[in-house]
């Protein structure tokens, strides 16, 4: 059993009534099935917020700080605020937004030398 996956039972043990079978998958998730076979599976990010594994959305905020420079690696959560269903969805970092500007810049630059490789060869044609 993975930490993550220590953080997920906990939880589900604090908050689910009800008997529920847990499993706990090879990828670091927990599912869950109830006594009439509907199931769910929980994942975790690294601020120990509990997501459903299937929409990444966040159903529960862990009681660890929320800010890159202020988590500690070997922080524990110990209990969560529940958001309103569906949950809210995973935002961005600043890291992957910056990540992600990068890329579609580096992209439009590439687009662009295209365009401009493709203006030239049909001038190149033409002449």
């Amino acid at each position: 059993m993975t930490n993550a996956q220590r953080f997920i039972s906990k939880y589900i043990d604090q908050n689910i009534s009800g008997s529920v079978k847990k499993e706990f998958k090879d990828d670091g998730t927990v599912k869950i099935t109830d006594k009439h076979g509907e199931s769910m599976s929980f994942t975790c990010n690294l601020f120990g917020d509990i997501m459903d594994a299937k929409t990444k959305n966040i159903l529960a905020e862990s009681n660890l700080p929320h800010d890159l420079d202020k988590l500690n690696p070997r922080a524990v959560p110990t209990s969560w605020r529940n958001l309103p269903h569906p949950g809210k969805p995973l935002a961005e970092t600043a890291l992957e937004k910056s990540v992600r500007a990068k890329l579609l810049f580096l992209q439009s630059q590439k687009e662009k030398e295209q365009r401009k490789g493709d203006i030239l060869r049909k001038a190149e044609r033409e002449v």
